[in-house]
């Protein structure tokens, strides 16, 4: 699987450990899948998604740029549209590296309006 080779950094972990987890377990895997999702390349920064340390703020701010996170739709449609780019636009391909169906991929498409995709 395309996940297995990601780097986290020593300095990413010390951060991790550091930080309070008022969500638990379930707050740690929702930080770790957000990183995934927006690594580029092999280095995940997961403490760039922790919440701020004011304790009210929910600004997430991605690692490397200074701008406010995708939402969910955009951040899907970002992906299939690289997931396409990377696999020169194969339909077939692009859906099994996304472990959904062929269909599914196409509904995803039109109702993200990836026209040209």
């Amino acid at each position: 699987a395309p996940d297995h080779d990601i780097n986290l950094e020593e300095k990413e972990i010390r951060t991790m450990s550091a930080y309070p987890w008022p969500g638990n377990v379930r707050e740690l895997r929702n930080i770790i899948e957000r990183a995934i999702l927006l690594r580029q390349g092999r280095k995940i920064y997961p403490s760039a998604l922790l919440r701020s340390g004011n304790g009210c703020s929910h600004s997430f701010r991605s690692p490397r740029i200074d701008t406010p996170i995708m939402t969910l739709r955009e951040m899907e449609a970002d992906h299939i549209r690289r997931s396409l780019t990377s696999l020169k636009g194969n339909h077939t391909h692009t859906a099994k590296a996304l472990g959904i169906s062929r269909s599914t991929l196409m509904r995803k498409i039109k109702t993200l309006q990836l026209h040209g995709s």
